[in-house]
């Protein structure tokens, strides 16, 4: 719904925000997410790792809560359990981060973010790169490449913010468009 998401505001540049939105599944790349958390955190402070999420106890290659309280207890992410409204989350994020590790439909939570203007950090798989237009709107990874998506998570930190800014104009001109 591109009137319900839609954002006229991009987050000051002082403190940068990663963004995951999803169930807490391996296969989802939480674990990916976290990690990066963990290890680009102590190296910028100015760097905010927020999670949105619910535990699915059906799934095996869910993550436990005990897992997740690690990251929480050292200060590496903030979490908020499932929302029902997640555009204030949105609002105040620089980047989405959904590194899946299988094949999506077309996640919504990237439609949302992209229709809000907000650059994506995604899997280069079917269904998460049909919402990015790579190095336009946000950029792919390599899917199971922990690597390449640190790579280019830091490259968006060290990207001007205004180039942030028009990232995400890009990414709603696609939602727009498409």
């Amino acid at each position: 719904d591109l009137k319900k998401f839609k954002s006229d505001t991009y987050p000051a540049k002082n403190i940068i925000t990663f963004l995951f939105i999803g169930r807490l599944l391996e296969y989802k790349g939480i674990n990916k997410f976290l990690k990066l958390a963990e290890e680009l955190k102590p190296n910028y402070p100015s760097v905010n790792f927020q999670v949105i999420g619910s535990f699915d106890n059906d799934d095996e290659k869910s993550i436990t809560s005990d897992h997740l309280n690690y990251y929480i207890e050292k200060k590496y992410i903030k979490y908020s359990s499932k929302v029902d409204d997640v555009r204030d989350y949105i609002e105040n994020a620089h980047c989405i981060i959904l590194p899946s590790e299988y094949r999506e439909g077309v996640p919504r939570a990237l439609l949302e973010a992209a229709s809000m203007s907000r650059p994506i950090i995604t899997s280069d798989s079917v269904g998460c790169r049909d919402v990015v237009d790579n190095n336009k709107s946000g950029y792919l990874c390599s899917p199971n490449n922990y690597p390449d998506l640190k790579k280019k998570t830091i490259q968006f930190i060290d990207l001007p913010h205004q180039k942030k800014i028009e990232m995400g104009k890009n990414g709603r001109k696609k939602m727009i468009s498409e």
